[in-house]
């Protein structure tokens, strides 16, 4: 079984998601995550989503790339 975490901040994104997860017959499972995520935690995420829209994160692309294979 594979596992895939995701925090989606936006209802309309999840009821989105939740859609296209229940059209694939793909299980899952939703928690709120105000009770899984610290304060210090959430400040953290929002934190690296600026770095990255500001260009301070560089994208992967591939392991190859990565490699120089």
């Amino acid at each position: 079984m594979t596992q895939v975490v995701l925090n989606i901040s936006n209802k309309k994104k999840w009821d989105a998601l939740k859609a296209i997860l229940d059209q694939m017959k793909i299980d899952y499972f939703a928690q709120d995550s105000t009770e899984i995520i610290s304060e210090r935690e959430l400040e953290l995420l929002h934190q690296a989503e600026n770095d990255k829209e500001n260009g301070k994160v560089n994208t992967y692309i591939n392991h190859r790339d990565i490699l120089g294979l």
